[in-house]
């Protein structure tokens, strides 16, 4: 899951912070692996910073993109399916905003 919630004030403590509430550890007990993803996925930022909104909201279209092709690969492997097989909706998404 992607949770961007923008805050007036923001530190690296705050991050943290955030990251570790978002997830089921600490940051410090995060893998490298798992605080890479955590970054990515529950980064915080500065109400009205829009140019670290903006590179959150890039970052998670990356990851994202990478995802979805390992995902393919999965499905493939273990539907046996060709990619031409591939109906539309083996992946969907839901965007909630308040």
């Amino acid at each position: 899951m992607f949770y961007l919630e923008c805050k007036d004030y923001i530190d690296e403590e705050i991050i943290y912070d955030h990251i570790s509430s978002c997830s089921d550890k600490s940051f410090n007990e995060m893998s490298d692996f798992e605080k890479n993803r955590a970054k990515i996925l529950y980064t915080p930022c500065k109400s009205g910073d829009f140019k670290t909104y903006a590179h959150i909201l890039n970052s998670y279209l990356d990851y994202l993109y990478e995802m979805i092709l390992e995902l393919i690969e999965i499905v493939k492997s273990e539907r046996d399916i060709r990619c031409d097989e591939m109906l539309f909706g083996y992946f969907c998404f839901e965007i909630h905003s308040e």
